[in-house]
C-alpha cells in the first residue's frame, strides 16, 4: 500500500490551479524560478508535460520530497480516470489545445454564467510561493495535509480573486478545484495499486428533528442543533486526523468551521512543540471568513458519506467506538453528576451501512460490459460513484425516537422507584424521560441547577442541551473539547427578545443618547450597543420586557432603566410597544435529494452540452463530423445511465460524476455560510445545512430573511457564491420553500416547531397551471389548532433579471408593507376590507375591485405613489390550487379536492398574519 499522505498531497497538485493559463501559454513556466528563489531548486520535477512538472514539483517541495514513487503516480492517475467528468468524453476531441474560455457555466444551469478573470500580474507566482512557504512550515504530514485540503483554493483566490480556472478548456462546467478533491476523495480507493477497493460509508444520525425541537427556549433549540452537528462531525475527526479530509465527500469539509477550528488548534499545539512556525497560524487563519474560525454555528449536517481505505478495518465498530467517545467527552465536560448515567447512552443511536467497494465494482461492471464501446466503457467509470450513492443511500424507514438508546434504564430506574415507594418527575422539556435535575423555587436565590426555571425537571439528554446553551460554558466548552475558539459566544436571546430586537435597539439607542455606560455581552443582533449592553439583562429573575407586561412588575423595569434613561415619556410608554409574537422560520431546498442528486436538470443532455461547452472547441473542417459522433455518443450515454439504474430513460439528466457531487457538495457548504451571515444580524440561526436553514426571528424581519436566504440559495451573481474573491457554483435549479409561523412567546416551542415543520412541507400540495410547483412560502399565525384554508401560501415568483434574483411575491409586499398604514397611503383597514371582499370578485375583475378598495382606503390614489402599488398588486396575477391540508384537514371544508387561490389575496392574508 503506498504512503496515503503522498498519495493525497500529489492528488491535490497532480494539476495546477492554473492550468487553463498554463496549457494556452498565456503563464509559462513559475515554479522553477520560485523554488530557486527559496533554496529549493532540486525539488523541480523533470519529466512529464509542462503543467504538470510545475504542480508535481509544488507537491514535492511541500512534502520535502525528492522523487515521487511510482506507485503513488500510478494511484493518483488511476482515481484520476474515475473522477474524469463524463461531458470530457460527450465534447469532441480536437488537435489544437482550446482556449481559455471567457466564462464558466453552473454545473447544473448551463444558462447562468460567471465571467472569468484572467490572473493579475504575479498572482500566479504569489500564490506558488506564498503555498510553498505556508504549507511546507508545517513538519506533520497529516496535519499538514489537511491543511492544504480546507485553504489551497482560498489561497488561490487570495492572490487571484475571481480567476476561475476550469478544469478543462473545452468544458466550462467545472473548475479545477472540483476536480482536485474529486481526485483526492477516490484516491483513497486506490492505495493497494489495483482496482477500486475500499469502503463506502453512510453514516445517519437519525431523529434530529426530535432532538432539535424537544425545547421550551430558544437555547434549547440551537443547543440541540448543535449538539447534532458536534457527533456528526466528531464520528468523522479521527478518520479526518489519520487519512485526510477527502474522505468525506458529503457533507464538503473543506469550509467546515468544526474543522477548521480543529486544524488551528493543531498547528497551535505544533508551535508549541516546534514542529509548525508560530506565522504559519495566522497566516492559515487568515484566509477564511471570522465565522469559520469557531464552530458556534451549528452547520454539519447529521448525514455523512465517507469514502474509505481498505486499511480501515472494522468500519462500523470504528465509527460506533467514535460517536460513544464522543458523547462521553461531551458529558464529562459539562460536568454534572446526574449526567454519568447516560455517558453511555448517546441521545440518539447512530446508522452505519458500509459497502465493499470491490464487489460492488464487479456487480457495476458487469452491468457497463453489455455496451461494447470501449470508451463508453471507460469514461463510464467516472459513474461508478454515482452508483454506490445510489446503493448505499437507500432510506431506512423505521422511525426512531428521541431517548430511544436509554429507554431500558430508564424503565429500569422507574421501575426500581416504584418498588421503593418514591415518586419521581417527568422531564418538562421532552415528556419523554424521568428527569433527574429540578429548578428551584423563586425567592431561594440560584436555582438548583444552573439555567433552570422554577418547576423546570429536567432529563438528562434536555439539560444537556440547556447546559450548552447557556452563554458563561459555551465557549470554555469549546476549547475543552479541543477546538479553537477566535471569540466570545454571543448571548442567545429568549423567545420574547427574539420579538422585540428592534424596540431593543431602540432602547440601546436612547441610552446612548444620554450618554449612560453599563457595559454587557449582547445577541448578535444588537452587535454595537455592547457600551450599553447591560441594560439587556437589567432583572435578573425574569426577562425585563416579560415584566413591562406584568402591571404589577413594570414599575422595577422603569425605575431601573431612569438611571440611564432620563425621557420618562418614553419610558412610561415603553411597555406599549412590547411585542408578544416572533416568528419561527423552516426553509428546505426544492428536490435536493430528489432531482439535483440525480443529475435531474430542466434542459436535456444534448442542449446541457451545447452549453456547457466551449464553442472554440466546435471549429474546424471535421465540425459537423465530430457532431454527429457526438450525438451517438449522447444517445449511447443515456442508454447507459438507464441500464445502470442511474436515470428512468428521461432525457433531461446529466451524469453525476464525482465533479458533479463534489460541485453540489460545496455549493451547498458555501449557501450554510452565507445563510448563517444573514441570520446572525437579524435573529437565531438553529441549522444551516445549504439545503436546508432553521432559524428565529422578529415578525418584522421574517420575511426580509425569508427573501435574503432565498437569495443566497440562488447565489450572487445568480448561479455562483462569491466569497473574498473565491467563486463556487450555487444549486441555480430549483427552489427553495419556507414555512413562516408566527407564534407566541409563551407558547410551547416543541409544539411550534413542529407547525413549522408542516408549513414549510405544503409546498408539496401546491399546483400551477396543473403542475406540481414549489418554491413557496407559507405563512401562519396561531396558538394551536389550523387548518389548511387558515394558512397563506405564496408563490415566490423567481425571475433573474441580469446576474440578480428577484422575487416578484416579495416586492409587492414589500411595497404594500411601505404604503399601508402610513402618512398618504392606504388606512389600516384597507387588510380587514380586502379579506371581507368576496374571493371570486377580486379573481374575477382584479382591477375593479382593487381600484374601489384603493379608493375606499386613501383619499387620493390616481397620480400617487399608490398607482405603482395598485400596478403590483394587479400585476401579480397567478392563481395556485392547494391540494389536501396539513393539520386538522377535517376542518377543510373541501380541501380535499383541493381549493385554488388568487396570489394577491394570499400575499394580502400574509400581511394580515404578520400583523406589520
Amino acid at each position: 500500500m503506498e504512503d496515503i499522505t503522498t498519495v493525497k498531497t500529489l492528488s491535490m497538485f497532480h494539476d495546477p490551479a492554473w492550468k487553463p493559463w498554463a496549457i494556452t501559454n498565456k503563464v509559462g513556466p513559475v515554479v522553477k524560478g520560485v523554488l530557486e528563489a527559496l533554496g529549493m531548486g532540486g525539488y523541480y520535477e523533470q519529466s512529464g508535460e509542462a503543467h504538470e512538472r510545475e504542480s508535481v514539483s509544488m507537491a514535492k517541495a511541500i512534502m520535502g520530497l525528492r522523487e515521487v514513487p511510482e506507485g503513488v503516480r500510478r494511484a493518483v492517475h488511476s482515481a484520476d480516470v474515475f473522477a474524469a467528468s463524463a461531458d470530457r468524453f460527450l465534447t469532441p476531441r480536437t488537435k489544437n489545445v482550446v482556449g481559455v474560455p471567457g466564462y464558466k457555466v453552473n454545473i447544473l444551469n448551463p444558462y447562468l454564467c460567471y465571467e472569468i478573470k484572467e490572473p493579475p500580474k504575479g498572482g500566479v507566482e504569489e500564490f506558488v510561493r506564498g503555498s510553498i512557504s505556508l504549507y511546507s512550515k508545517v513538519k506533520d504530514e497529516k496535519l499538514r495535509y489537511n491543511v492544504v485540503y480546507t485553504s489551497l483554493e482560498l489561497m488561490w483566490y487570495k492572490y487571484n480573486p475571481k480567476s476561475l480556472p476550469v478544469a478543462d478548456t473545452r468544458v466550462l462546467t467545472h473548475s479545477v478545484f472540483d476536480h482536485l478533491y474529486a481526485v483526492a476523495s477516490l484516491s483513497n480507493w486506490f492505495l493497494d495499486g489495483t482496482g477500486p477497493s475500499g469502503k463506502f460509508v453512510k453514516v445517519d444520525i437519525p431523529g434530529i428533528q426530535s432532538v432539535i425541537s424537544k425545547a421550551r427556549k430558544a437555547k434549547d433549540l440551537w443547543a440541540g442543533s448543535w449538539v447534532v452537528s458536534f457527533l456528526a462531525y466528531k464520528v468523522t475527526e479521527p478518520l479526518i486526523r489519520e487519512y485526510g479530509a477527502d474522505v468525506v465527500i458529503s457533507p464538503f469539509m473543506g469550509l467546515n468551521p468544526f474543522l477548521i477550528s480543529s486544524l488551528i488548534k493543531g498547528l497551535q499545539e505544533g508551535v508549541r512543540e516546534g514542529k509548525v512556525d508560530k506565522e504559519v497560524v495566522e497566516q492559515y487563519k487568515a484566509l477564511f471568513p471570522e465565522d469559520l474560525l469557531t464552530p458556534y454555528q451549528p452547520v454539519m449536517p447529521a448525514t455523512v458519506y465517507l469514502a474509505l481505505p481498505n486499511k480501515v478495518g472494522d468500519v462500523k465498530q470504528l465509527i460506533s467506538k467514535n460517536y460513544l467517545e464522543a458523547w462521553g467527552e461531551l458529558v464529562d465536560n459539562i460536568d454534572t453528576p446526574q449526567l454519568k448515567a447516560i455517558r453511555d447512552y448517546p441521545v440518539m443511536p447512530l446508522r452505519v451501512r458500509v459497502l465493499d467497494v470491490n464487489e460492488v465494482y464487479k456487480e457495476f461492471t458487469g452491468k457497463i460490459k453489455g455496451h461494447g464501446d470501449p470508451e463508453l466503457i471507460e469514461v463510464a467509470k467516472s459513474l461508478f460513484l454515482d452508483y454506490m450513492f445510489r446503493k448505499v443511500g437507500e432510506p431506512d424507514k423505521v422511525k426512531v425516537f428521541f431517548g430511544v438508546t436509554y429507554y431500558a434504564e430508564a424503565n429500569s430506574s422507574t421501575t426500581s422507584t416504584f418498588r421503593e415507594k418514591r415518586g419521581y418527575s417527568m422531564c418538562t422539556m421532552c415528556g419523554v424521560l424521568p428527569a433527574v435535575v429540578s429548578g428551584g423555587k423563586k425567592g431561594e436565590g440560584d436555582t438548583t441547577y444552573p439555567g433552570l426555571d422554577e418547576g423546570e425537571n429536567l432529563c438528562g439528554y434536555c439539560y444537556t442541551k440547556r447546559a450548552i446553551g447557556d452563554r458563561g460554558s459555551v465557549r470554555e466548552l469549546l476549547e475543552a473539547l479541543g477546538f479553537y475558539t477566535e471569540k466570545d459566544f454571543e448571548l442567545l436571546p429568549s423567545t420574547i427578545d427574539i420579538a422585540n430586537m428592534e424596540l431593543w435597539k431602540e432602547v440601546l439607542d436612547k441610552a446612548k443618547q444620554y450618554g449612560a455606560e453599563k457595559k454587557g455581552v449582547l445577541p448578535a443582533p444588537l452587535k454595537g450597543h455592547e457600551d450599553v449592553g447591560g441594560l439587556f439583562n437589567i432583572t435578573r429573575d425574569e426577562r425585563p420586557l416579560m415584566k413591562l407586561l406584568d402591571p404589577e412588575k413594570r414599575e422595577e423595569v422603569v425605575d431601573k432603566l431612569k438611571e440611564y434613561i432620563k425621557d420618562e415619556r418614553f419610558l412610561s410608554n415603553l411597555h406599549k410597544k412590547v411585542k408578544t409574537y416572533y416568528a419561527i422560520v423552516r426553509g428546505d431546498g426544492d428536490m435536493v435529494g430528489s432531482k439535483v442528486l440525480k443529475g435531474k436538470i430542466k434542459v436535456d443532455l444534448k442542449e446541457y452540452l451545447s452549453r456547457a461547452r466551449n464553442a472554440a472547441a466546435e471549429e474546424g473542417p471535421a465540425k459537423n463530423e465530430d457532431r454527429a459522433k457526438n450525438g451517438d455518443r449522447v444517445s449511447k450515454m443515456l442508454d447507459l445511465l438507464k441500464e445502470l439504474g442511474l436515470s428512468d430513460g428521461d432525457e433531461n439528466v446529466v451524469p453525476v460524476t464525482p465533479v458533479y457531487l463534489i460541485a453540489v457538495s460545496r455549493a451547498l457548504a458555501v449557501t450554510a455560510i452565507k445563510d448563517a451571515e444573514s441570520v446572525r444580524d437579524k435573529g437565531v440561526l438553529v441549522f444551516a445545512g445549504g439545503d436546508d436553514v432553521m432559524f428565529l426571528t422578529s415578525v418584522e424581519k421574517a420575511m426580509e430573511l425569508v427573501k435574503e436566504t432565498r437569495s443566497n440559495y440562488w447565489g450572487f451573481p445568480v448561479g455562483f457564491h462569491v466569497i473574498n474573491g473565491a467563486v463556487f457554483d450555487s444549486l441555480a435549479l430549483y427552489g427553495r420553500s419556507y414555512g413562516v409561523l408566527v407564534a407566541h412567546y409563551r407558547d410551547a416551542v416543541f409544539n411550534l416547531w413542529e407547525i413549522a415543520r408542516e408549513l414549510e412541507e405544503l409546498k408539496d400540495r401546491v399546483a400551477l397551471e396543473g403542475e406540481k410547483v414549489k418554491d413557496v412560502t407559507s405563512v401562519l399565525k396561531t396558538r394551536g389548532q389550523y387548518g389548511v384554508k387558515d394558512v397563506a401560501v405564496l408563490y415566490n415568483k423567481p425571475r433573474i433579471d441580469g446576474y440578480t434574483l428577484t422575487l416578484e411575491t416579495f416586492e409587492v409586499y414589500e411595497a404594500l408593507k411601505a404604503n399601508v398604514g402610513v402618512k398618504g397611503g392606504l388606512s389600516s383597514g384597507f387588510i380587514k376590507d380586502w379579506l371581507g371582499t368576496d374571493r371570486e370578485v377580486l379573481r374575477e375583475f382584479p382591477r375593479e375591485a382593487i381600484a374601489y378598495l384603493f379608493s375606499r382606503n386613501s383619499q387620493k390614489w390616481k397620480g400617487t405613489k399608490l398607482e405603482d402599488l395598485y400596478r403590483k398588486l394587479v400585476g401579480l396575477d397567478v392563481v395556485i390550487k392547494v391540494e389536501g391540508g396539513v393539520h386538522d384537514e377535517q376542518s377543510d371544508e373541501g380541501a380535499e379536492e383541493g381549493d385554488l387561490r388568487d396570489e394577491r389575496t394570499e400575499l394580502i392574508k400574509a400581511y394580515d398574519h404578520l400583523g406589520v
